[in-house]
């Protein structure tokens, strides 16, 4: 698992020069990979964090529902025990910024007072 998460990280990066949207169209297949939505639980902090930030940054990314997923996921941690660091942070406090300015989202007082629980 964090081996995919590793490589959604990678292209999401990657997709900044992404003149033609084939890197989107890739992050959004791989969204949906039942594999990557039911390890979701299961899978570092970290990991969480970069999925977080990945799908929040693009209008043509954003897939409410999936990142709902992730924010659960986040806020009811059951595994090993870590602490965010600075990084982590960085990137909740980006996608909220993200996710403030799509009308679909910040409308959704229940999501983004979830995404508030996480900073």
């Amino acid at each position: 698992m964090r081996t995919l998460v590793q490589i959604i990280w990678s292209l999401a990066k990657l997709g900044f020069n992404d003149d033609k949207g084939q890197i989107s169209e890739v992050l959004n297949d791989l969204k949906s990979y039942p594999r990557l939505v039911d390890g979701l639980e299961g899978m570092y902090q970290k990991s969480q964090c970069m999925l977080l930030w990945t799908y929040s940054r693009s209008a043509s990314l954003l897939d409410k529902e999936f990142l709902a997923k992730v924010v659960d996921a986040l806020l009811g941690y059951q595994g090993q025990v870590f602490d965010l660091d600075n990084f982590d942070l960085l990137l909740i406090i980006q996608a909220a910024s993200h996710l403030e300015r799509s009308p679909e989202v910040k409308e959704d007082f229940q999501f983004m007072s979830k995404l508030a629980q996480l900073a």
